[in-house]
């Protein structure tokens, strides 16, 4: 293990506590804290420091990586495999407005920042129900971003809400549905925040919405441990596309259910 990175690690933790926190350390700061101080003061270089100094190298890499290498070279998370499980709810699903929504714990807290960051003119769920959509409506509202709401789903939502739209349409005759009602699509202004939920037809989604964004858009595919072939596939021939992650490396590596999967398409002018 790297001594010079240890010690780079450790006294960079702590400005950061100082200048960017008010003094106020998260648990991962503490345990670089404590940990670091075993290591340098009594050569004890522990399990957990070593989880650290893997977290931090990989994540401190350049922020946009490209996604055929992210996804070859990156094929593990942060997140074991039964806390990934449990991100939903255990003895119940996550409740909002009394309703169950099906985002796990992680995703949740990524897309406020990412809503911030972004402050996206129109949202894109594809795969959505009527918790997500009420969700992302309530998101925006908070934060005072003026976005229009946009789900696609085959089934339409139980109630109506005149501040959402809704495109009915079988994902896996996308070519059939969505594409005829690609015009549809142009009239909803970008940046673009398109989230990928369905579980069925991945690379016929990528197809089509990758070829309707524009530089600084998003795409997130949930749960996409799965989907990681489909990915790779569709990056080949789309290599302006990159994975951000400050995103999905934010609580650990692919700690999200959007492994190596929040997207969004770059050029020379982007600022993003």
């Amino acid at each position: 293990m790297n001594e010079k990175l240890i010690r780079q690690i450790y006294y960079c933790t702590q400005q950061k506590i100082e200048k960017k926190q008010e003094g106020i350390p998260t648990f991962f700061d503490n345990l670089v804290v404590s940990e670091g101080e075993m290591y340098l003061n009594k050569g004890n270089l522990s399990t957990p420091l070593r989880r650290v100094v893997n977290t931090i190298s990989t994540s401190g890499k350049e922020r946009y990586a490209s996604i055929k290498d992210r996804i070859l070279n990156c094929q593990f998370s942060d997140l074991d495999g039964y806390s990934r499980i449990c991100s939903q709810g255990t003895h119940n699903c996550f409740q909002w407005r009394g309703r169950p929504l099906f985002k796990s714990s992680q995703d949740m807290s990524i897309y406020t920042m990412l809503l911030n960051d972004l402050r996206p003119s129109t949202i894109i769920e594809i795969g959505s129900t009527s918790s997500s959509l009420s969700w992302w409506k309530d998101m925006v509202k908070i934060l005072g971003i003026k976005t229009t709401i946009l789900g696609v789903d085959r089934i339409k939502p139980f109630y109506e809400d005149r501040d959402i739209d809704f495109i009915q349409a079988d994902v896996n005759k996308i070519n059939d549905t969505l594409l005829i009602k690609e015009n549809t699509f142009s009239k909803y202004s970008h940046p673009w925040l398109i989230i990928e939920d369905v579980h069925i037809n991945t690379l016929g989604v990528l197809k089509l919405m990758s070829g309707l964004m524009c530089s600084g858009d998003y795409l997130v595919i949930e749960d996409s441990m799965s989907k990681q072939e489909d990915i790779k596939k569709w990056a080949e021939v789309r290599n302006n596309f990159v994975v951000d992650t400050y995103y999905t490396d934010f609580f650990g590596i692919n700690a999200t259910s959007a492994v190596n999967s929040i997207i969004t398409l770059r050029n020379e002018a982007s600022n993003l």
